[in-house]
């Protein structure tokens, strides 16, 4: 039943069974799209489900994939047939792939909870410990700068960590330092400006700085 109520509403309804709106081509279930609506048996409770896409066929396989969202008449969000949602991007490679070629931040998530609230959970649930995997790693331009590997060790300018913490870089690729007047600089580069060997031996270079 289809009618216009008041305000510019327009109501699909039906007596019995769930309602949906079918966008098809040729009366063809092959070649269509739907929205249904669902109504939970218990009324109030929060559970009636609202689908979109091609819910039936007659075919062997589906033939509609990707749903594209658009705003001023440019494509802004996708959801392609593997299941991947992409956000500025018509070619998502991950389960969500974000894309932003603007000046502010391209993702942003936050807890506004007032009283201890919980930071960004990043969980990778396969039981492999590889060293090879990651569970996080940051790049730029491409690079990988940070990383934690499945075994739970971390990099920094590195992708295989060999202790809990590895640190490499070309210069000084670890310094810890205090700002009050008197500091004391903890500096370690390639030149063993300061090391602490097997036999924990200091050795200072030859500058004794």
């Amino acid at each position: 039943q289809l009618l216009g109520y008041g305000q510019g509403n327009l109501w699909l309804m039906g007596n019995s069974g769930n309602p949906m709106l079918t966008l098809g081509y040729s009366h063809n279930w092959d070649y269509q799209v739907s929205l249904q609506y669902l109504r939970n048996a218990t009324s109030y409770s929060g559970l009636s489900e609202l689908k979109i896409g091609q819910l039936q066929k007659n075919n062997a396989q589906w033939d509609h994939g990707i749903t594209s969202f658009y705003v001023s008449g440019s494509e802004a969000m996708r959801l392609s047939k593997d299941g991947y949602l992409g956000i500025g991007t018509t070619a998502p490679g991950a389960a969500l792939d974000v894309a932003y070629g603007g000046a502010a931040a391209a993702l942003r998530v936050y807890n506004s909870q007032a009283t201890d609230p919980y930071g960004f959970l990043v969980d990778n649930t396969a039981t492999s410990t590889s060293n090879d995997n990651y569970v996080a790693d940051f790049r730029v331009g491409g690079v990988s700068m940070f990383s934690v590997r499945n075994s739970g060790k971390v990099g920094i300018g590195t992708t295989a960590p060999t202790n809990l913490l590895t640190v490499s870089g070309a210069a000084s690729p670890l310094r810890l330092y205090g700002t009050s007047t008197g500091k004391v600089e903890f500096d370690v580069s390639t030149s063993g400006d300061f090391t602490i060997d097997a036999d924990d031996d200091i050795r200072l270079d030859a500058g004794g700085q």
